[in-house]
């Protein structure tokens, strides 16, 4: 059975919080059949949502449901607004992040990359900060008039995967 390890974490925590199948998913997601499909083979992939879900109501951490890594334990409590890490300063993020070219922002717009060479490098924003093969391209100019994103110039962030990736 392709979820095998799966179904012996949730059965583990089935069995500590004295739950059924039927009302371990029906509390996680209104739904009955949850945790019987995956037992079927149904849901060979669960979405994340519903593991997050299943995991509350399990009492323990997404990742040790999902992947057995990390610890069994649920997270204590989410940080509040003041305990959470702030956005790092502009300068402590790193310049990495290739510009490959110039795009025209308009309904007739093109874009060509010229070469491998990058025409500049841009700061990588946090939320990307484990992402790899990444590049960046300038948008200029206007749509239907009206400035690209309010601005003349306009950076999009794309997975090298190719141009139009």
């Amino acid at each position: 059975m392709a979820n095998q390890e799966l179904l012996e974490r949730i059965d583990q925590r089935l069995k500590a919080m004295d739950l059924t199948d039927y009302r371990a998913s029906m509390l996680a997601a209104g739904r009955p059949e949850i945790i019987r499909n995956i037992r079927r083979g149904l849901s060979r992939n669960p979405r994340r949502d519903t593991l997050e879900k299943l995991a509350n109501v399990l009492d323990c951490s997404f990742e040790w449901l999902a992947t057995g890594r990390g610890t069994m334990a649920p997270p204590e409590q989410a940080l509040s607004a003041e305990d959470a890490p702030g956005m790092p300063p502009r300068e402590q993020m790193p310049a990495d992040i290739p510009v490959m070219g110039t795009a025209a922002g308009s309904l007739t717009g093109a874009f060509q990359l010229e070469s491998d060479t990058p025409i500049d490098h841009v700061r990588r924003p946090p939320g990307i900060a484990t992402a790899v093969d990444v590049y960046a391209i300038y948008v200029v100019g206007e749509l239907d008039g009206a400035p690209v994103r309010g601005r003349r110039t306009d950076l999009r962030l794309r997975p090298t995967a190719g141009p139009s990736g």
